[in-house]
């Protein structure tokens, strides 16, 4: 049999490894608890990372399409421009689309406009150069028009001066004649615009007579009567 002391010492020992036991498993249960908390913290923490990743792409997307969509509106305004020839706007235009894409990251596009803007730099000294050739042009075919002008202007003055000079000389009967060779041509040139051909004709070939009556040595009609023969 035990003796007393050693069964105290025996229900003591019990006694602390149950403690012991007890304890280690309040342990664990707060350790496990803790676990749990940490976990659902940390799928919270995740949870919330992504709807905040996803707002973030949200955001992003509706910057990228209101940037695309200025973008595509400035090339068109562009390319309207180009085809009016307001060369600089239009450079202008594709420059701001530049710095759009350029956020956009779309590098391809913007070496496009680059070269584009090269381009546009071309048509414009092409353009230039059309408009200077076509003012010379211009120019040039009025100062042509201008001494036409004056030289028929100064042919009719010399013809007037030496037709005066010569009715100075001619004979009172020769100037009756010429003079109603005009009174004849004013008829006869009435008559044409009424469409009397036939007396028209007749008026004609009687001027014909008179310049054919007039002595070449006092008055030189030769051009005049060719003129008649023709009509």
């Amino acid at each position: 049999p035990r003796k007393p002391s050693e069964s105290v010492k025996t229900s003591h020992k019990l006694f602390e490894q149950m403690k012991e036991s007890e304890q280690r498993e309040e342990k664990l249960k707060k350790q496990t608890y803790s676990n749990v908390t940490e976990q659902q913290e940390q799928r919270k923490l995740k949870m919330k990372e992504k709807q905040e990743k996803l707002q973030t792409l949200r955001e992003k997307k509706k910057q990228d399409d209101e940037l695309t969509s200025k973008g595509q509106e400035l090339l068109e305004l562009g390319n309207q421009k180009l085809k009016q020839k307001e060369f600089d706007e239009a450079k202008n235009l594709y420059n701001q689309a530049i710095g759009l894409f350029t956020q956009l990251g779309w590098y391809d596009q913007i070496a496009i406009l680059k070269n584009e803007i090269r381009n546009i730099e071309l048509y414009k000294r092409e353009e230039e150069l059309k408009l200077k050739k076509a003012s010379y042009s211009k120019i040039k075919e009025e100062q042509d028009f201008q001494k036409r002008v004056s030289d028929v202007l100064n042919e009719k003055q010399k013809h007037q001066t030496k037709l005066q000079e010569r009715q100075k000389a001619i004979p009172p009967e020769i100037k009756n004649k010429l003079e109603k060779v005009e009174l004849i041509r004013a008829k006869a040139d009435k008559e044409e615009s009424m469409n009397n051909f036939p007396r028209v004709l007749s008026r004609y070939q009687y001027i014909q007579s008179l310049y054919n009556s007039i002595p070449k040595d006092i008055i030189d009609l030769t051009e005049e009567i060719r003129l008649i023969e023709q009509k």
